[in-house]
């Protein structure tokens, strides 16, 4: 059988306290020590340089925030009102700050507008200028060639009759002609047709002198060259009142372009 040791209880021996007994004149001379510690402390803070930290008070440590009593948590506001107080915050300083502004930029006024004038692609210039001027009345301006030709027409018939070398006058109608542009394969192709509508004071007036010229070089019967061709010129019949509220005159000239001449019934 093995026996059972006990160890005695040991119990914690007390330090004996320190004391410290000075005399009076050495606790004077202990607070003069303490004093003048202090006073080369404080002749530091103020004439050490300020790019240091040395001579810079330390700052006061961040209190920390007081907690929200429970009947004062509904005054929390939300995200959606944050973000409205922030705009109208934004909105007030845009308001209430001044700034040098750079004065505007003076806006050059609008670009002249003169006048629209229309062109049509032809197959044959020469061929069909002669309709426009022998059938429509029409007159050169400049010369014209083999691509391109420039006709105006007067806006009132008694009008004083238009210069061939200056520009048409302002209440005139003009038109251009052109060659048809050549495409990649080297040939000619003729556009689409294209429409020309022109504003006339009485259409039937339009259509009795287009008619006179027709008889006048509509090719006799014992003639076998005739003196003028205007290849496959149609006039569409006589003027016509349309649904749309004007009264109109079709005429197709040798392009298969479309000339209109109109009046609105309504005015």
């Amino acid at each position: 059988m093995t026996a059972l040791t006990t160890t005695p209880d040991i119990k914690p021996r007390k330090r004996p306290g320190l004391s410290l007994s000075l005399s009076s004149e050495q606790k004077a001379d202990f607070s003069a020590a303490i004093q003048a510690s202090r006073n080369v402390v404080n002749s530091d803070a103020t004439t050490l340089p300020k790019s240091t930290n040395m001579g810079m008070p330390m700052p006061a440590p961040p209190s920390l925030p007081k907690p929200i009593a429970d009947n004062q948590r509904a005054a929390i506001p939300t995200e959606a009102e944050k973000i409205a107080a922030d705009t109208a915050e934004s909105h007030s300083f845009e308001e209430s700050e001044t700034f040098d502004r750079v004065a505007p930029r003076k806006i050059a006024k609008k670009a002249t507008l003169l006048k629209a004038i229309p062109c049509f692609y032809v197959a044959n210039v020469k061929k069909a200028a002669s309709f426009y001027k022998d059938f429509l009345g029409f007159s050169f301006l400049g010369k014209p060639d083999d691509s391109h030709a420039s006709l105006v027409r007067a806006s009132q018939p008694d009008a004083v009759p238009i210069s061939t070398t200056k520009g048409a006058p302002g209440d005139s109608i003009q038109l251009y002609l052109r060659i048809s542009p050549m495409g990649f394969d080297g040939q000619r192709s003729a556009p689409p047709p294209q429409t020309l509508w022109i504003l006339v004071a009485d259409v039937d007036k339009v259509f009795e002198e287009v008619t006179e010229v027709w008889e006048k070089y509509k090719p006799k019967t014992d003639q076998y060259f005739p003196t003028h061709s205007f290849g496959d010129v149609k006039i569409l019949g006589k003027p016509q009142n349309k649904a749309w509220g004007t009264r109109e005159l079709h005429i197709v000239d040798g392009d298969e372009n479309k000339i209109i001449f109109f009046v609105e019934l309504n005015r």
